[in-house]
């Protein structure tokens, strides 16, 4: 009786894998690839800042108005003085138009301490033309946060900026 419960099992098993139906699907894979030309800027550079013993905490703005000045709003009565500021001016081969990307934020870290300066709002000026308009050149600002009782040091740091016409 044994063998043939279990010869009827098997039987039972082989018809169900016989009667089974197998689905199946093809997938299309793909990729887009743009490469992306560069061009050249110089340094943001928001140049020697004097600020006095023990200062509090200050924020500066460096701006470009669009034609040929760079300027300083500072909002402190703690610098004594800033020297050599400069925005950073990109240029490129040809007149472009497109929107313009910069960072929310970037964070420069001393040369010779682990303090860090944060910059941020940045802004930019075209010269040739606004956002979304023909230019061939960009000059761009942005604002540095001084902590209180900053320490003399040297700060860096980079972002990038990109450009989509």
């Amino acid at each position: 009786m044994r063998k043939y419960f279990l010869l009827s099992a098997v039987a039972l098993l082989a018809a169900s894998t016989a009667n089974a139906t197998t689905d199946y699907a093809e997938v299309t894979a793909k990729a887009t690839i743009e490469v992306a030309n560069t061009f050249t800027c110089s340094e943001l550079n928001f140049g020697t800042i004097v600020m006095k013993q023990n200062n509090e905490k200050t924020e500066l703005w460096l701006t470009h108005d669009g034609s040929s000045l760079d300027s300083y709003d500072i909002d402190s009565t703690n610098i004594i003085s800033a020297t050599d500021y400069d925005t950073a001016n990109c240029s490129f081969d040809s007149v472009v138009a497109g929107n313009i990307t910069l960072p929310t934020s970037i964070q420069l870290t001393g040369v010779n301490t682990s303090e860090k300066l944060t910059v941020d709002s940045f802004g930019y000026a075209g010269v040739g033309g606004e956002p979304d308009v023909s230019f061939n050149k960009l000059h761009i600002g942005a604002m540095l946060h001084i902590p209180s009782k900053v320490t003399a040091d040297e700060y860096i740091g980079s972002f990038t900026v990109s450009v989509v016409y």
